[in-house]
């Protein structure tokens, strides 16, 4: 049946403009790597369910949500005297939280090499892919009482090194185990440094927590 126009002449066939189409488009997600640093020191070990514990079960639901976005995952743990990269970046989710459960608590609070070697991991892995995306997890009680260098002062290295971090254009969420007043604390500090967010793991939800995890990334410096 032909198409007629109000003068009863046949209508013209219907010609669509470039404008009328629309092109569905696929935006690829950047690669991403999440280094957790969890802090192992002895006063994690503080308080009849450990703050460790806590901080243990947060970073295992943390581990399901990158492992459905196929997201990197590096864990890095501190204590004692230093930090160490206990499960280098993988794809493996199963083999970090594997790690993470067998995770030793003791000795003082070496928070500003945590920082440090979470900062060299993330780097080492953009020598390889320039335009990872990066995003911090730190899960401490925010007792830094180990300077990097002998004579140093603890809490201005980790301010340090935390600045670098948010110029290097890293995400950095900070979830607080603590129980002490938090402004009279480093963590609020060093979220400011980090250009982050830093809430008390007993006070936000799971939801929540991976909200902030998924926060644009800061301008890296110099791009």
């Amino acid at each position: 049946m032909n198409r007629q126009q109000g003068d009863g002449q046949p209508a013209l066939p219907l010609r669509p403009a470039p404008a009328d189409w629309q092109r569905q488009r696929f935006v690829q997600r950047s690669r991403r790597l999440v280094v957790l640093a969890v802090d192992a020191s002895d006063s994690m070990g503080d308080g009849p369910e450990t703050r460790l514990a806590a901080a243990l079960g947060t970073a295992c639901a943390l581990l399901r949500h990158a492992y459905l976005q196929r997201d990197q995952v590096a864990l890095v743990t501190f204590r004692d005297r230093a930090a160490t990269l206990t499960v280098p970046p993988t794809g493996s989710i199963r083999r970090v939280r594997d790690r993470l459960q067998r995770v030793a608590v003791g000795g003082a609070t070496p928070l500003a090499d945590g920082l440090r070697l979470a900062r060299d991991t993330i780097r080492q892995a953009r020598q390889k892919d320039p335009a990872l995306d990066a995003t911090l997890v730190l899960l401490s009680d925010g007792e830094a009482t180990v300077p990097l260098h002998r004579g140093g002062d603890p809490a201005a290295d980790s301010l340090a090194v935390a600045r670098e971090l948010r110029r290097d254009g890293v995400v950095s969420v900070l979830l607080d185990t603590g129980s002490a007043t938090p402004d009279k604390r480093l963590l609020p500090r060093l979220a400011e440094a980090l250009g982050g967010q830093c809430r008390r793991l007993q006070d936000v939800s799971g939801p929540a927590i991976l909200e902030l995890i998924e926060a644009p990334p800061p301008e890296r410096s110099g791009s």
